[in-house]
């Protein structure tokens, strides 16, 4: 079978229907390629609306100067009075304290603490947000 002559040439139907595969194989190549920048937009919108959305920087810092506190040698075992101390420097209430407690469990389990270190620094740090207001 013959196709009708386009541009001058004739085309057969198997030069036709490797035509069509060859368009299908691009178009599926350029459509996997667009389905990855997709997904990695995607994620990378979601990670920055997510970390916009509720991070207070005062957090991260009450969280540091604890974990420094935690870690250091010297202040074994740890007392909560000084813990809300640092609290109440960065302005930070009992609500923000559960958010601070948190972030400093991860980061002494990140540094190398046993789990039931950290929970019991979590706890340490829990008992400081006690004394703290509402």
């Amino acid at each position: 079978m013959r196709l009708p002559n386009f541009l001058g040439q004739n085309y057969s139907a198997m030069h036709f229907h490797l035509f069509v595969l060859l368009a299908n194989k691009e178009i599926e190549e350029r459509a996997q390629g667009m389905w990855a920048v997709l997904v990695v937009a995607a994620t990378t919108a979601s990670r920055l609306i997510r970390s916009g959305r509720h991070y207070d920087p005062l957090n991260g810092i009450a969280a540091g100067e604890i974990f420094e506190y935690l870690t250091a040698p010297i202040y074994f075992p740890p007392d909560p009075s000084a813990v809300a101390t640092i609290f109440r420097r960065n302005a930070r209430r009992f609500g923000q304290a559960r958010h601070v407690a948190s972030i400093v469990t991860s980061w002494l389990i990140d540094a190398g603490a046993t789990r039931e270190a950290a929970m019991a620094s979590h706890a340490t740090i829990m008992a400081a947000a006690i004394l703290l207001p509402v």
